[in-house]
């Protein structure tokens, strides 16, 4: 029999009771009209000019930043800049051709990849329209949604990792050994590892399981199965090694910032001082008011409580039937080997996700395809297991899973809804307002930008105080300190208390003019001094900067005081 894609044939593991779908059209049918009903607003969403926070801190911001250098060089005040930036390179490539909404489009492209290989994969395994369901769910749910829409890398990361685990399962089915797809499956997670740093823990345990995998099944070759991980660690490490190279020549540490002398691999255990290591679990306590219970259940509670927007809650949303159906997909005994592969990686990954860095919905994205295929196979040993009952009724055979996968998919569908509201990217779309004011609703800095880029000289370098860092949008040289600036304003009240000028101490940081959330300001200074001293801060600053132009919260101001300049307010 002729081996099928990723090497199973579809008739040597499909139980006759799960053919119910198999040749239903009107199934497929509808399967075909939820992807239009997804692609198109999508499609619309994409057609917008990037507003998401980390697009404009980092993934737009730095290569913006190489093309106004003429290429790619160092920035060392954004330690970001340093990891590894494959997807960057795309989106490089797009700026260069003066488009900053194709990235957008570039971005959505490995999250449809992405589902079109959770459709390969499915296909040889359950009906055309349980495969179609799969791949649908992947696209709809939540965080995937909003990704797709915005120039991030974790969709990019999200296929990579896919692409290898899948080639590597097949690789697996085939009776080990080396040969192109062991070399294909490492190659897709040099570019995974390359495409972002959560990329190294699927590295590290993918190759972990493909040990134990191949030394389980090969009990008379042990050392084989540590040759063939070996191999996969070595090519997978030949690929992304020219990040790795680059960063130790700038450097001396390639994996910078990571591991860097003063940083914690997992903020859990680190202390609770003042800066970026702060205990995760210390900082949720005083925030929120988490107890140790609270904590421990992060890893579930991503499932059911994420809302985009609230670190709180993780900043994402993602659809709780991944959770809730995926162990169902133990049940299918001819698919248990890759289940247990794929089970094994989700859960591993979750759990050292979530001990090493704050926790974010999107730092697990890349095992939402592992997720969504499981869940989708779950559904099929429902049907198969309420037909092995003897539940003759069609509702119990056919109908309940369905059910459950029409409330899945309708789960994504009003989140998509929502979103799309929210955006509201129609007038944009249709030439109704400018791209300017498409900006100003999203991002609450832009009048202010917009006024540096058509009032500054060329020459100036804004420092960035308490604006997150986001900096993409600016057309004159800038920079930002660690923390928002934190250490720096207490520096610049403590001088201005000693009777020292706040002028002198922010030109020492090299700026020529200051962009500020005067907010953020003000609540940092009233949170340490009393009310005498705040006054008094705020009145020599006046006295000693010169505010060019606000638009609440955000102002910008010249450093030094310029007499008989006066301040635009808007």
């Amino acid at each position: 029999m002729e081996s099928e894609p990723f090497g199973v044939s579809s008739s040597t593991i499909f139980l006759p009771e799960s053919h119910i779908m198999k040749k239903d059209k009107a199934a497929s049918l509808l399967i075909g009209l939820g992807f239009l009903a997804y692609l198109a607003p999508v499609l619309i969403l994409c057609a917008t000019p990037p507003f998401a926070r980390d697009a404009l801190i980092h993934h737009l911001a730095i290569p913006k930043i190489w093309l106004r250098s003429g290429g790619m060089c160092e920035i060392p005040w954004a330690p970001y800049s340093y990891h590894p930036m494959n997807l960057q390179l795309l989106y490089w490539a797009c700026l260069f051709f003066k488009s900053d909404i194709a990235p957008k489009f570039v971005n959505m492209a490995f999250g449809l990849g992405t589902g079109l290989l959770i459709f390969s994969y499915l296909r040889t395994r359950v009906s055309l329209a349980w495969a179609g369901f799969g791949s649908l769910f992947f696209l709809t749910v939540p965080v995937i949604l909003k990704l797709q829409t915005t120039v991030y890398v974790d969709l990019g990361l999200a296929f990579f990792i896919s692409a290898s685990v899948l080639v590597l399962l097949k690789w697996m089915d085939q009776g080990y050994g080396f040969n192109r797809w062991l070399v294909l499956a490492a190659f897709c997670m040099g570019l995974a590892v390359g495409t972002k740093p959560n990329g190294l823990l699927a590295w590290g345990l993918v190759c972990m399981l493909l040990v134990f995998f191949a030394a389980r099944d090969n009990a008379q070759s042990q050392w084989k199965a540590i040759w063939w991980g070996g191999l996969f660690f070595l090519i997978t490490l030949l690929v992304v090694s020219p990040w790795y190279i680059k960063n130790y020549l700038l450097t001396g540490n390639p994996f910078y910032p990571l591991f860097a002398s003063g940083s914690s691999a997992y903020p859990l255990l680190s202390n609770d001082k003042v800066g970026a290591d702060l205990s995760i679990f210390y900082l949720r306590q005083q925030l929120y008011g988490e107890g140790l219970l609270d904590y421990i259940l992060i890893p579930v509670r991503l499932f059911f409580s994420g809302q985009d927007d609230t670190p709180q809650f993780f900043d994402g949303v993602l659809n709780p039937l991944l959770l809730v159906l995926a162990p169902f997909a133990f049940g299918l005994k001819s698919q248990r080997k890759h289940t247990v592969f794929m089970g094994l990686f989700c859960l591993l990954f979750l759990i050292l996700a979530f001990l090493k860095s704050v926790p974010r919905v999107r730092y697990v994205v890349c095992i939402v395809p592992f997720l969504a295929i499981m869940a989708t196979m779950g559904l099929v040993y429902m049907q198969t297991l309420t037909a092995r009952a003897g539940l003759g009724k069609k509702i119990f055979q056919v109908w309940l899973p369905v059910l459950i996968a029409v409330l899945g998919l309708g789960y994504n569908a009003r989140y998509l809804h929502t979103y799309f509201l929210k955006v509201n990217p129609m007038p944009y779309v249709l030439g109704q307002e400018s791209r300017d004011t498409f900006l100003e609703k999203h991002v609450g800095e832009y009048k202010v930008v917009k006024f540096i880029n058509e009032n500054l000289p060329k020459d100036a370098r804004i420092m960035l105080l308490y604006m997150g860092r986001r900096g993409y949008y600016l057309d004159r040289d800038y920079f930002h300190c660690n923390v928002g600036g934190l250490r720096e304003v207490t520096q610049i009240v403590q001088d201005v208390l000693d009777g020292k000028s706040s002028a002198e101490r922010l030109r020492s940081y090299g700026g020529t003019h200051v962009l500020m959330k005067t907010d953020f300001l003000l609540k940092e200074v009233a949170h340490k001094y009393d009310q005498a001293q705040v006054e008094l801060f705020v009145d020599r600053f006046q006295k000693e900067n010169t505010f060019l132009f606000q638009d609440f919260p955000y102002a910008v101001l010249k450093i030094g005081r310029a007499p008989g300049q006066p301040m635009e307010n808007r």
